[in-house]
């Protein structure tokens, strides 16, 4: 009996242990809840003020300074620029095609633990990790001549094609690849792209879903000394803004604001990114007129 009992009483304090453990868990997931509802509330406000009276948003973050300050409306920040729809199974070929002419050392180059690289079109024609980004002496006056098509874009056909109809100067071009469950986290481009009326960043998604978002940021925090000696981002931004960049459309990315990029989908992701100077009809689009173009 006294047994029976002992093995009763365990099993009532078992059960009475599990009904505790689970309104603690549904207590604290409500909890959670509750704070991401207060952060949406407060992005969203964040969202409208900005709308509204963006000079006292400004005012307000003595870390929002400059080319960090997206443009308003937000939605300008990443649009599609061309009114033509690309043919997304061309591009996938000529991304096949890529990954198979580009040799050992050029094909996916690894920039981040989650983005990758082929390059198409750089400075000096160079691939590999010599291609891997843009800086500001590249655009120098006598300098611009020196960007050229690799050996691996002659395998893509179609991605020559799309280069060679945007009729304006055309500096770098890579196929980005985004891991599966990446993030590359928020920061800004602003050494190359603050010359923003004389060069552009476009993308042109190929492999995506819409589990796939570009983020625009706003900073609360900057980095440590630490983190900006190693390049790494910002701390504790909000996010301002997101949206899916749709396969087959061109779009301009303003990347001289605090922006971010995800894929919380199972695919890798991959783009076409092509850095150009804009042509009056991007220009115009972009901006809103063409009082500071610059043929």
């Amino acid at each position: 009996m006294h047994g029976r009992q002992t093995r009763e009483s365990v099993i009532r304090n078992r059960r009475a242990e599990e009904a505790e453990r689970r309104t603690r868990a549904a207590a604290a997931l409500q909890r959670r809840r509750q704070i991401a509802a207060a952060e949406r509330g407060a992005v969203e406000k964040l969202r409208r003020d900005i709308v509204e009276d963006p000079m006292e948003c400004i005012r307000r973050n003595n870390i929002w300074r400059g080319d960090l300050i997206p443009m308003i409306p937000i939605e300008r920040n990443c649009m599609i620029v061309s009114d033509e729809k690309y043919d997304v199974d061309r591009l996938k070929t000529d991304v096949a095609s890529a990954v198979s002419e580009a040799e050992a050392g050029e094909t996916w180059v690894r920039k981040t633990n989650m983005w990758q690289s082929i390059a198409l079109r750089t400075f000096d024609g160079k691939t590999g990790k010599d291609s891997a980004f843009l800086t500001s002496a590249c655009l120098e006056e006598g300098q611009k001549e020196r960007f050229r098509d690799t050996h691996i874009l002659d395998a893509c056909p179609y991605i020559k094609e799309i280069i060679g109809g945007l009729n304006t100067d055309v500096y770098l071009v890579r196929l980005l690849k985004l891991s599966a469950k990446g993030y590359h986290g928020f920061h800004h481009d602003g050494s190359v792209f603050n010359q923003r009326y004389t060069i552009i960043r476009l993308h042109l998604p190929i492999i995506t879903n819409d589990k796939c978002k570009f983020l625009l940021g706003y900073p609360t925090m900057l980095p440590s000394p630490v983190e900006q000696a190693e390049g790494r981002g910002f701390r504790n931004v909000k996010r301002l803004y997101e949206t899916h960049l749709t396969a087959g459309d061109m779009w301009f990315t303003n990347v001289t604001t605090l922006h971010a990029i995800e894929n919380f989908s199972d695919e890798d992701r991959v783009h076409l990114v092509i850095d150009v100077k804009p042509t009056p009809e991007m220009f115009k689009k972009i901006y809103g007129s063409l009082t500071n173009y610059k043929p």
